[in-house]
């Protein structure tokens, strides 16, 4: 039978706030001293950050980018943002965790999540994973109980939120129409079934309705969306479900599945999290809660095996069942350390050892702790340093002072998401940077308005650039267009005057 160890750290819920904040400040600092945003979606969103709709990506997170961009462009102020909500869902975890098991099991829960390499990663850059896990945690909290009440109305509100901040809170929408029916059908209360199904589905028939137009019915429009997430088109739909319907990609997906969960929480946080989701399951009374996050996770973990988007190079592909996992294995601490101190209770005849077990907890949490926050600072020093990212903020830092309000930016680059790149560190809209994706003419047109043309080269192979821009490089470097000449580190960065339009104009027009 479970023990609910309240008494670790008298008075948890000011330690857990404490917590939380420290988890902020730490963010905080992680964002100031690592300025260089990272990963491809991020600058993507912050390159359109006057746009609210971008594709099928789900809303919320854009919203917010776009609100902050209303009051500054300064990053580290969205960063900072970004921790707080971080933070918020940390708080949310430990709510739910305390729910359902205890306040010392709910504390280590949060510790090691908010520790963890990928949260910590995931904290500062605007990714929905970390906002829709607090609103998750909230979700299956607010919904533990009767069908009814305004606990049930927030939870609802929380799951719809969920439900446009990423399409897996589809999934549980899914599971809990599922369970509902099956209650249905053990009680005869279909109106009540009918109800939740109407309530659960308001955000994720809205976006189908409005925020995806132009694809048919709403069946075509699902389709559309899950061919967006796949990077596929709709015709693909069926043979790339056929062809992971084999045991050799299964065993491959589950290889990797594991290798990521490894290494971002390590053999002893999985081994913890099944062995307390088995004793969450077998003693607990809430026994619903913990079937519906297996059958969730479930889900999750089916629709990337069977429709996998990223050919296992994504890092968060495991990062829900990675949090589940952290939830559970602080649970199975606790249980674990009580199981084995009865043990030596047991035989050596000394019923003191019981008070012992808040220090062996807190000692074994601060072991993780420590070795957790290591690996979350080098893994975010060594991301935010990689050359797609770092390259062009090492040039945004230099070309900003020098550039005029009529001044036009020109890059020559073998990759079309570098202007994304360098529209997030100058603070331009994304359609001022000029590359080859613009024809001749868009080009010279806005060449010849410029007081001064800064063209940087921004590629990572030369074989990579079009035809036009390699002879336009072949012209910068020997001289025929005259230029003033800057290195920026391993960058180089020419600018050119508007005496220079009619050879601008023997490349551009």
């Amino acid at each position: 039978m479970i023990r609910r160890n309240n008494h670790l750290w008298l008075n948890s819920n000011p330690v857990a706030i404490v917590i939380c904040c420290l988890a902020i400040v730490f963010y905080s600092m992680l964002a100031s001293n690592f300025p260089v945003v990272y990963w491809y979606d991020s600058h993507i969103r912050l390159a359109l950050r006057n746009q609210i709709l971008l594709g099928h990506w789900l809303p919320i997170i854009q919203l917010l980018i776009v609100l902050v961009s209303k009051f500054t462009d300064d990053l580290l102020v969205l960063r900072i943002l970004l921790a707080i909500i971080a933070g918020c869902g940390l708080l949310c975890m430990y709510v739910f965790s305390r729910r359902v098991f205890s306040s010392g099991t709910a504390l280590v829960a949060t510790i090691f999540l908010a520790t963890n390499m990928m949260f910590t990663a995931l904290a500062t850059v605007p990714y929905p994973e970390v906002l829709f896990i607090g609103l998750l945690f909230i979700t299956l909290k607010l919904l533990d109980g009767p069908t009814s009440g305004n606990y049930f109305y927030l939870g609802i509100l929380a799951l719809n939120i969920a439900c446009l901040t990423r399409y897996e809170g589809w999934l549980l929408a899914v599971v809990l129409v599922v369970e509902a029916m099956w209650n249905s059908l053990q009680t005869k209360n279909w109106k009540s079934f009918f109800q939740t199904t109407l309530l659960i589905s308001i955000a994720p028939l809205a976006w189908l309705i409005f925020g995806i137009s132009g694809y048919g019915n709403i069946l075509d429009r699902l389709k559309a969306i899950i061919a967006f997430e796949i990077m596929t088109d709709t015709e693909s739909l069926g043979s790339r479900f056929l062809a992971h319907l084999n045991l050799d990609y299964l065993k491959a997906f589950a290889s990797n599945y594991y290798h990521l969960l490894t290494w971002q929480a390590g053999l002893g946080i999985i081994l913890l999290g099944m062995f307390g989701w088995l004793q969450a399951v077998q003693f607990t009374e809430h026994r619903t809660i913990h079937w519906r996050i297996l059958a969730f996770v479930i889900l999750d973990w089916l629709l990337l095996a069977f429709w996998q988007p990223w050919n296992f190079t994504n890092l968060r592909t495991a990062f829900i069942g990675l949090v589940f996992l952290v939830l559970y294995a602080a649970h199975g601490l606790q249980q674990l350390t009580h199981l084995v101190l009865q043990w030596f209770v047991k035989v050596l005849r000394n019923g003191r050892l019981v008070d012992w077990q808040n220090w062996f907890m807190t000692a074994l949490t601060f072991v993780v702790v420590y070795n957790s926050i290591l690996s979350a600072i080098e893994f975010v020093k060594q991301t935010s340093q990689e050359n797609d990212f770092s390259r062009p903020a090492q040039i945004a830092r230099w070309i900003k002072p020098h550039l005029g309000v009529d001044d036009a930016i020109l890059i020559l680059t073998d990759d079309v998401f570098q202007p994304y790149a360098l529209a997030t560190y100058i603070g331009l809209p994304y359609d001022t940077i000029l590359d080859d994706r613009f024809d001749s003419q868009q080009i010279y047109s806005h060449l010849v308005s410029a007081q001064f043309v800064y063209v940087i080269e921004l590629y990572r192979e030369r074989d990579g650039l079009s035809n036009r821009e390699i002879d336009f490089l072949q012209r910068l470097e020997d001289g025929t267009i005259r230029t003033q000449f800057f290195p920026v580190g391993p960058n180089r960065i020419w600018r050119i005057s508007t005496d220079e339009l009619d050879m601008l104009k023997a490349v551009y027009n």
